[in-house]
């Protein structure tokens, strides 16, 4: 399950990324949440019981499959650079 500090950081983040998509007109955002949300189970994030196949047991670091998964993300928006 996540803390609270974990939230405050992804937040963070999440804000770096949209001031830098908004800085640079070819930055492409590789929207990783969205992606996971619409993969792992609707209680993933909320049911400390409940497994993405995409992250390993402690649910926080990615699984080959998750690396995979994101790997194939970040290419996509790869190739929308420059369009």
């Amino acid at each position: 399950m996540f803390t609270a500090n974990y939230a405050t950081e992804a937040g963070r983040v999440n804000d770096i990324l949209i001031a830098a998509d908004q800085s640079y007109a070819n930055a492409q955002i590789a929207d990783w949440d969205a992606h996971t949300r619409a993969h792992c189970p609707a209680t993933w994030l909320t049911q400390p019981t409940t497994q993405c196949d995409w992250f390993t047991g402690d649910q926080l670091q990615l699984s080959r499959a998750g690396h995979a998964a994101r790997n194939a993300l970040l290419v996509q928006a790869i190739a929308r650079c420059g369009t």
